[in-house]
């Protein structure tokens, strides 16, 4: 199992990565990598508390259970992601600022659960 310092550096690779993406161009690359630096910020909050999920659905459970705010945000991001990686048709994005946007609200509410 990685630690949180691992899936911290994952999300700093991801994000840099991200910037050099063209979500007009490549909105399923650009939805993937937003969904998979979420799924980082998570398991480094997972990591912090001793916890860690073995595959997509274990993590969107706890998500679900224990986390419903931040699953709120995360949901639609792993949606997209799937339809990105496993539909030949998904080649537009819903909005890549309202991902960005998810993205940012993940991280601000995962930080505030670490505060507490």
């Amino acid at each position: 199992m990685a630690g949180r310092s691992e899936h911290l550096a994952q999300v700093a690779h991801n994000e840099r990565f991200l910037g050099t993406v063209d979500p007009g161009l490549f909105p399923d690359w650009y939805g993937t990598i937003i969904f998979y630096t979420a799924v980082h910020l998570v398991e480094a909050m997972f990591a912090r508390f001793d916890d860690h999920s073995q595959s997509h659905p274990e993590r969107n459970s706890s998500l679900r259970l224990h986390y419903p705010e931040i699953w709120r945000h995360f949901r639609p991001l792993y949606d997209f992601s799937m339809t990105a990686r496993y539909q030949t048709n998904a080649r537009t994005m819903p909005d890549a600022v309202k991902f960005r946007e998810s993205l940012a609200r993940i991280r601000a509410m995962i930080a505030d659960c670490e505060k507490g």
